[in-house]
């Protein structure tokens, strides 16, 4: 399978990178800068940095997230049916549910913060980067 790239060319490409799943190309591809005004150290170390943030999937989160559902859920059953020796349909479906809140918040709470992460590193680089501004010629459109 070939690679598939995400080029970009200025600064004002970097605002449109995102981690979040509905925001983003299929596939995502990888980050690659072409451009003439980096050196070749520059655009290897900002095209590494921006390819670890934006390859966040927020799967370690989510797995945190699905521990803690399990445990939280297990526990108020504990409690709740401290009394109550069996284990049945209602008390597996507890657990099911527990597990599924706590990926769902885990994956969400990571997307925001690898967003956030996203967010920074393209700043900055967009900052550093003294790149020329854009020239507009005249529009052949009617």
């Amino acid at each position: 399978m070939e690679d598939v790239y995400r080029v970009i060319r200025t600064p004002a490409d970097l605002r449109a990178l995102s981690v979040m799943p509905l925001m983003q190309p299929r596939p995502r591809g990888i980050i690659r800068f072409e451009t003439d005004t980096l050196s070749e150290e520059q655009r290897a170390r900002w095209e590494r940095q921006l390819n670890r943030a934006y390859g966040a999937c927020a799967c370690g989160e989510a797995s945190l997230g699905t521990i803690s559902g399990l445990l939280l859920s297990g526990l108020w059953l504990a409690v709740a049916g401290a009394g109550d020796p069996g284990f049945g349909w209602a008390d597996a479906g507890v657990l099911a549910a527990g597990a599924v809140a706590g990926t769902a918040l885990g994956k969400i709470m990571g997307l925001v913060r690898a967003q956030a992460k996203l967010e920074r590193v393209a700043a900055e680089i967009g900052t550093q980067w003294d790149a020329p501004r854009p020239t507009f010629t005249e529009s052949t459109c009617g």
